[in-house]
């Protein structure tokens, strides 16, 4: 709902666990989006939040470890800033995609605008090219608000692009899962849909496509 960007966790009988108010600056006209994940690789998922459409796709990551352990103010693991227009904002989802980034034990960040010119298009990130989350127990940040790992000429890059309903236009929902193969193996996949009857699966290869 338009207002703040506030985030309240519940457990599964609906109680209210902790409430975090103001993750993202300002006001938000469609909300925020949240996902979960162990972005800093110490065995605590950490909570994301993305600003929604009407927003810069402005996106930080609150310390689960911090939110298990009844800190006030959760330190944050990154502050990141996706492509895209000033209004577009962002969905997120987090997973363990890219083959070549898995070593690192961190998760990939998976997001796509809600709006503007690349709506429909997802991009999948390596997290140590946006922060050293869990490097020596530090969390540095890049994008606003946050130490820049890279210089300003030198944003981090998407280790895939791709747009799993093609020439369709409008905002696609995110979802990191695994897929059942033949022979029993499992393989890691981004789930993108429009609507609830057509799910597009798309897994990455060592060739990050």
């Amino acid at each position: 709902t338009a207002g703040p960007a506030n985030v309240r966790l519940f457990d599964t009988r609906g109680t209210l666990l902790r409430e975090f108010k103001g993750v993202l600056p300002g006001r938000f006209p469609n909300g925020v989006n949240v996902a979960v994940g162990d972005v800093d690789a110490d065995n605590y998922d950490d909570l994301i939040v993305s600003a929604g459409a009407g927003r810069e796709a402005s996106i930080t990551a609150l310390s689960g470890r911090d939110i298990v352990n009844g800190v006030a103010d959760p330190e944050r693991c990154f502050t990141f800033v996706a492509p895209g227009g000033s209004r577009d904002g962002v969905r997120v989802a987090v997973g363990y995609l890219a083959p070549s980034t898995v070593p690192s034990y961190r998760p990939n960040l998976i997001t796509t605008p809600e709006a503007g010119r690349s709506v429909g298009t997802v991009s999948v990130w390596n997290l140590a090219d946006i922060c050293d989350c869990g490097s020596h127990g530090g969390h540095h940040m890049s994008g606003m608000g946050g130490m820049h790992d890279h210089p300003a000429d030198d944003p981090p890059m998407p280790v895939a692009t791709f747009r799993p309903f093609g020439a369709r236009r409008g905002a696609v929902n995110l979802a990191a899962t695994y897929q059942r193969q033949l022979g029993g193996q499992a393989q890691a996949v981004i789930a993108a849909w429009q609507t609830p009857r057509q799910v597009a699966f798309t897994a990455i290869g060592l060739d990050n496509r």
